[in-house]
């Protein structure tokens, strides 16, 4: 291939033309597969926009999980609380304690209340004491005004 002079402007925008299709056809096949500035402008502003609603739903849910999880607390201890006061009394009455002193147990564990009812139940064993069944006093010899006054009446009449 020999040299030949450029001559014409027609000539050289050829040439130019030329060589500047060859650099856009390497460049497209360079890039091809990646997007363009218009497409990732678009692109981010959706992501933009779904993070967005996905902030304000995760937001939400941890206000939600958090009501939950307080709820749950609240009823957990509500449980623990009746299974508590239900061993007491039943190691009250188990001990031979009226159930209104099932409150006054104390401890943290059955053992320690199971101890604690059965120093009340002898504590009030050896405080309580067998009232009589029946007047166990003799009757006196001397007789009221009232019972004289009968007898008095049933000799008149």
């Amino acid at each position: 291939m020999a040299f030949t002079p450029i001559e014409t402007q027609d000539q050289l925008d050829a040439i130019v033309g030329e060589r500047v299709a060859r650099a856009k056809e390497t460049t497209r096949k360079e890039f091809e597969g990646w997007i363009s500035p218009e497409e990732l402008t678009k692109q981010t502003a959706e992501l933009n926009d779904k993070l967005g609603a996905l902030d304000v739903q995760i937001k939400t849910l941890t206000e939600e999980r958090e009501t939950l999880t307080n709820q749950l607390a609240e009823k957990d201890t509500a449980i623990t609380k009746y299974e508590t006061d239900s061993a007491k009394t039943r190691i009250a009455i188990a001990a031979g304690l009226r159930m209104e002193y099932a409150d006054r147990l104390k401890g943290e564990t059955e053992e320690e209340w199971k101890a604690d009812a059965e120093a009340l139940a002898k504590d009030f064993a050896t405080a309580h004491q067998t009232l009589p069944l029946g007047n166990v006093e003799p009757q006196s010899q001397k007789k009221t005004t009232k019972d004289q006054l009968q007898d008095w009446l049933d000799q008149k009449f």
